[in-house]
């Protein structure tokens, strides 16, 4: 298209700035443009201020800022007042750009996760615990997702499960857990975090939303069962807890750490800690 700055028809700006003509259309709808009508048909025509007024609209929407923004920018308004829409611009991408650094920070812890669950499930090992933030699902889950989102944890919540049960040491519970019906009595469902970072111990952390599991020295396993229908693999943690002579102090805890579909049935890969002595 031969380069002019006036009598463009819709098609011929929207091609010329690489847009489709629905985009340009939207302009003229929220008033950023303002083209000429012309004829019976009411043709629109887009003549040099328009052509400004575009290229204008693709240098801030390159930046990000939004269509409400630039037709104040457009309007009757100072400079400073535009720097000040710029400034909010900014102050967003800053906040968008932390959010993505710390789900980056997640995507690494749970990739090596992902890692553990192929490589070390079944292994029985004596490890300390990290500290675990946990809170129950009382209500929703999105409730409880939210209540972790204000923390920005740097690490993912995953759902887990909190053994409340007086006979956490006594082996009958092993065949409780394995057992469906048994095990809805003594699970609680909860959602739950690692704290690397001592988030907890930081002042303002909401105690009375939470509760803290502190580090601690436990047997460890990951676990690969199918769903409601087998969980033998966290057999091997309490013969290890028997070939030892260790005994449980605390009642165990688990998160499902990644689901795979194998034809008719799920699996389910899970950590579990044991606080032992």
């Amino acid at each position: 298209m031969k380069y002019k700055l006036d009598n463009y028809k819709v098609g011929e700006i929207a091609k010329f700035y690489g847009v489709s003509v629905d985009t340009v259309r939207f302009y003229d709808r929220k008033g950023v443009l303002k083209p000429e009508k012309k004829g019976d048909n009411n043709y629109r025509t887009y003549n040099k201020e328009e052509f400004i007024s575009m290229d204008y609209i693709m240098r801030l929407r390159s930046l990000g800022i939004s269509i409400e923004n630039i037709k104040k920018m457009a309007s009757n308004v100072s400079l400073e007042e535009s720097l000040e829409v710029v400034s909010e611009t900014e102050r967003e991408i800053e906040a968008q750009i932390r959010q993505l650094e710390n789900q980056r920070r997640m995507i690494k812890g749970y990739k090596a996760k992902l890692k553990d669950c192929a490589e070390r499930y079944g292994i029985v090992t004596m490890e300390q615990s990290p500290a675990f933030i946990i809170k129950d699902i009382k209500t929703t889950m999105k409730e409880t997702m939210d209540a972790f989102e204000k923390l920005q944890l740097s690490t993912l919540p995953l759902l887990g499960i909190l053994i409340d049960s007086e006979r956490y040491d006594d082996m009958e519970l092993y065949n409780c857990f394995i057992d469906r019906t048994q095990r809805q009595k003594i699970c609680n469902y909860i959602v739950a975090a690692s704290d690397y970072e001592g988030i907890s111990k930081k002042p303002g952390f909401p105690m009375t939303e939470f509760e803290i599991i502190p580090p601690r020295r436990c047997v460890h396993i990951i676990g690969m069962d199918y769903t409601n229908i087998d969980y033998s693999s966290i057999k091997p943690i309490y013969d290890f807890i028997e070939a030892n002579h260790l005994k449980i102090i605390a009642p165990p805890f688990l998160r499902i750490l990644a689901l795979e579909n194998r034809g008719d049935a799920g699996v389910e890969y899970t950590e579990m800690w044991i606080p032992v002595e």
